[in-house]
């Protein structure tokens, strides 16, 4: 009877450990999940904030100065944060891109209308 209590116990802390393993899965799974909704709510809030540039820069030199200072910004808050913009008579596209994790890289894009 002795062996078969060791052994239960045994079966116990092998669930148990089993069961602890996948509850740090789940919460690092949700710290990487969370730490990437950071960085869109951030890339979203440059990309308005360079299309309030855009609209207020009609001229190229002006815009372009913009785009190196708003890149300035972007290396700062994202990792390998860098943005662009392409216009078009009266629209323009705002794209930022910037490195999520080792290989992953993510992008976002605005198109600004009749500025």
């Amino acid at each position: 009877m002795k062996g078969f209590a060791l052994i239960e116990i045994l079966v116990a802390l092998l669930i148990i450990s089993m069961s602890l393993i996948g509850i740090v899965g789940m919460q690092l799974t949700t710290l990487r999940n969370a730490e990437e909704s950071y960085q869109q709510s951030l890339a979203v809030v440059q990309l308005a904030a360079m299309s309030d540039r855009l609209r207020a820069n009609h001229a190229v030199t002006a815009r372009d100065r913009e785009l190196i200072s708003w890149n300035v910004i972007n290396a700062r808050l994202l990792p390998k944060g860098v943005g662009s913009y392409h216009c078009n008579n009266n629209t323009c596209k705002v794209t930022l891109k910037w490195e999520f994790g080792k290989l992953q890289q993510a992008s976002l894009s605005l198109r600004i209308g009749e500025y």
